[in-house]
């Protein structure tokens, strides 16, 4: 039955089209700014390596150039997905490089005196925008 209220021409697929790509484009996007990040704490971390000269501040950093690498590739897999439309897989790539990048962010923690790690603020700003991401997946029904 069709009340007055309900569309006859269409509009709601066209409005609910319009909406999917809307949320895969802001997917791109924040996958996109992830890698930004791991960019940016990549270039930082060669900056302040010199800082680390004992034996557990060196190993940190390159327990974490190591994770920083593998996220980056998992985040630019993850971008290859969304742009194919495989939402959850994107999902999962994005989680799996969110979650090295906690890794490296709790290994400041362990295997020795705790030290302040010099990413947080990239590790944070990663954990949030894989936040968003998994947010729009859940509405893209991936």
């Amino acid at each position: 039955m069709v009340t007055n209220d309900t569309p006859r021409d269409g509009s709601t697929n066209r409005s609910r089209r319009r909406s999917q790509r809307r949320l895969s484009s802001s997917m791109l996007y924040r996958i996109t700014l992830l890698k930004m990040q791991v960019d940016d704490a990549t270039t930082h971390l060669k900056n302040v390596d010199q800082n680390f000269s004992g034996p557990n501040g060196k190993r940190r950093i390159n327990v974490c150039k190591t994770n920083y690498v593998t996220a980056r590739a998992r985040f630019q897999t993850a971008w290859e997905k969304a742009l194919n439309k495989s939402f959850s897989e994107a999902n999962i790539l994005a989680r799996d490089g969110a979650n090295i990048v906690t890794n490296c962010e709790n290994g400041w923690k362990r295997g020795g005196p705790p030290q302040i790690s010099p990413l947080t603020l990239y590790n944070t700003n990663v954990s949030k925008l894989y936040g968003i991401i998994s947010v729009i997946t859940k509405k893209l029904g991936a």
